[in-house]
């Protein structure tokens, strides 16, 4: 490891984990360690293949972002503030998330503007309408009971 070291400098080496005196490096390996790893690239690879696919395509989406914060206030605000079971609260993000990408996708046809564009005004109308919905129902822009349930300890 020492000649690696030499060769690639210590951020190669800190990078990856493998120093000895890291506290976290024992845990890499293990079967937490591994599904910690899947589960995350399991998250990331669902966001990641239709973006791939709109890029070999030669368009971009820059809304998925905006999108997923306001499927997740969606579903944080329908159940707590509006009283919706979960299934019913996520059956309602992944609509609006459909009527959003729907949107995107008739203006970008209608209108022949380049998907960067469409998609930019896309992004910043949803943090806006984000932004408006946690403010104007929860007078802030964290999601109060969420935020009570995650600060309470269970005695």
């Amino acid at each position: 490891m020492q000649l690696y070291l030499t060769r690639h400098g210590e951020t190669n080496y800190n990078v990856l984990g493998l120093a000895n005196d890291d506290p976290a490096a024992d845990v890499h390996l293990t079967a937490r360690g591994i599904g910690n790893v899947l589960q995350l690239s399991s998250e990331l690879g669902i966001l990641a293949t239709p973006v791939a696919l709109l890029m070999i395509g030669g368009e971009s989406d820059l809304s998925i972002g905006s999108t997923i914060g306001f499927a997740g206030v969606v579903i944080g605000m329908g159940v707590t503030v509006f009283g919706l079971p979960l299934w019913a609260a996520i059956l309602i993000a992944f609509g609006f998330a459909i009527v959003i990408g729907n949107i995107n996708g008739i203006l970008l046809i209608k209108t022949g503007l380049p998907s960067f564009i469409v998609t930019l005004a896309a992004m910043f109308i949803l943090r806006g309408l984000t932004l408006a919905l946690t403010r104007g129902i929860t007078g802030r822009t964290q999601i109060d009971a969420i935020m009570r349930r995650l600060t309470v300890r269970p005695r």
